[in-house]
């Protein structure tokens, strides 16, 4: 039983790791978030392309360049 209990602290203490690894990951990702706003139709119209739907198609395909890119 011992044993087990051994294993069962070893078990919470790998999880504790990756709850923290994670949580520090997620912090990094959204720490760094920028907004862009894309106006269709108004300058600078070289920051998007609309491709229109191929024949017989229903979806319009959109291109965003975005400042991180330029």
């Amino acid at each position: 039983m011992r044993k087990q209990l051994e294993q069962a602290i070893n078990q919470v203490h790998t999880q504790q790791k990756v709850i923290s690894s994670s949580q520090e990951f997620v912090k990094q990702v959204f720490s760094s978030h920028a907004t862009e706003i894309f106006n269709v139709g108004k300058e600078p119209k070289n920051r998007y392309a609309l491709l229109p739907p191929p024949t017989g198609g229903k979806n319009t395909t959109v291109f965003l360049l975005l400042n991180s890119a330029q």
